[in-house]
């Protein structure tokens, strides 16, 4: 998002918010009628009473990663990217396949937005598997803490099956470098005797030679600036606009 507000020559602050509480001291502090000139809010749910303050005062927002009524927002279908990882494992002739989740972070109201995201790529993996006359057993069904160890765990649980699976796809790249390295571990032949897929497309994923889903950063940050450049020139009554960008596959050496 920076390099795009640089090339619409627009200035950006920046604030990275780890956690529910920092979140809460972050929106009640920000100067939004002094300082702040429009919003953008990347991938977390806006509680009631932070959307009521920003409708009533006019802020012009932006919301990425999520929607909600009177903003305009950008997302990705997350059901899309599952289907599209289904179709392609089954493209390359795999009919027992697994999948790892992030097990969601207890009393952090800021987990919603991901759990919903993981929720929505299962069900469009498994859409694409019954299209298939497959289904996904609850053995080959895991979460994992959000880590390479947490992946590890769950990949080397899979690994031990009677019937391990030939192909993982993982809620996103952490987790399927956790998979590589159960893999590794067993000494189990990647992507011979089992394809790996990510999700996101990280700096990472390309050393790590990781097929992966890529996610549309950029392009997703872009059009939020030019949404909020809309919302900024037609000023308070401006209309509501979504925009959905799209996934695509990145094939590398682990399928």
């Amino acid at each position: 998002m920076l390099s795009a507000a640089a090339e619409q020559q627009m200035e950006i602050a920046v604030f990275d918010v780890e956690s529910a509480a920092l979140r809460h001291h972050l929106i009640d502090s920000l100067p939004l009628t002094q300082r702040v000139d429009a919003l953008v809010v990347m991938g977390v749910a806006l509680s009631d009473r932070f959307a009521n303050r920003l409708l009533h005062d006019q802020v012009p927002t932006v919301l990425v990663g999520t929607c909600r009524g009177g903003f305009s927002s950008v997302t990705a279908d997350a059901r899309s990217g599952g289907r599209l990882v289904a179709d392609y494992l089954l493209a390359h002739g795999h009919r027992r396949l697994a999948w790892i989740s992030e097990a969601p972070s207890a009393g952090d109201d800021a987990t919603p937005p991901l759990a919903m995201q993981g929720r929505e790529r299962l069900a469009g993996f498994c859409e694409g598997l019954a299209a298939a006359g497959l289904d996904l057993p609850a053995a080959r069904r895991l979460s994992a803490t959000h880590s390479v160890e947490g992946g590890r765990t769950a990949a080397d649980q899979l690994l031990g099956l009677d019937e391990p699976p030939t192909a993982v796809f993982a809620y996103d790249d952490v987790l399927a470098a956790g998979v590589l390295k159960a893999a590794r571990e067993r000494r189990v032949a990647v992507p011979d005797a089992l394809a790996v897929v990510g999700f996101d497309d990280v700096p990472f994923a390309d050393p790590l030679g990781l097929t992966t889903v890529h996610q549309p950063l950029f392009e997703a940050g872009r059009s939020a600036l030019r949404l909020l450049r809309d919302r900024l020139a037609d000023g308070p009554h401006a209309a509501v606009h979504s925009v959905t960008t799209e996934y695509r596959i990145i094939a590398r050496e682990t399928t």
